[in-house]
């Protein structure tokens, strides 16, 4: 690659996954994590991965059974939000949500990925959440478990990179921040409004 030696890692951004909150391969990517990891690692670079850790969609057999997983509005019901879909928030205070975050991510970084791409986490949604297991926790504190959580299994030598989290969330766990929209090489996809 021309990039060897000028640019250190290379990251599979959005769709290589199953479903939001289903964080495996799929078709597009039929390999292992680590499979995936070491192509990069053997161009040259180091593995990048991206994720959307609060949000499932809301198709995913594991958002239609158990609800419990799920951050709840001023209604009662599980928060809806139009990330990448229809999508469900999850409760990072519930110990099951804590369990699989943690388990996602130990693989992916025993597979030999280096750099997590955390994506929305945007305060909008975090604005939506009424009700959480853990009540003795705010709103604030909850979602920045997310990224302790996801701090402690990928280690210290890991980068973290967390994308449209509030910085009072992330300071001191995520190693950098967007804090912007995505970059296009076009503009159409701007809209006026």
């Amino acid at each position: 690659s021309p990039l060897k030696g000028r640019l250190k890692y290379i990251c599979i951004d959005m769709g290589w996954e199953n479903q939001w909150g289903d964080w495996r391969c799929n078709r597009k990517f039929p390999e292992t994590y680590k499979q995936v990891a070491d192509e990069i690692r053997s161009s040259g670079f180091e593995p990048g991965i991206w994720t959307a850790p609060f949000e499932a969609n809301i198709y995913l057999p594991l958002a239609r059974h158990n609800r419990d997983l799920f951050a709840l509005g001023a209604d009662g019901e599980p928060v809806i939000v139009q990330g990448g879909g229809a999508m469900l928030l999850f409760d990072p205070t519930v110990p099951e949500v804590e369990r699989m975050l943690a388990d996602t991510f130990c693989q992916m970084r025993e597979s030999g990925f280096t750099l997590f791409k955390v994506d929305y986490l945007y305060r909008q949604y975090i604005d939506m959440i009424a009700r959480l297991h853990d009540s003795t926790l705010g709103k604030a504190r909850a979602m920045r478990r997310f990224l302790e959580i996801i701090r402690g299994a990928i280690g210290e030598e890991c980068h973290l990179l967390s994308c449209g989290a509030p910085q009072e969330i992330a300071i001191g766990l995520a190693d950098s921040a967007r804090s912007s929209g995505d970059i296009h090489n076009f503009w159409g996809h701007v809209r006026n409004n």
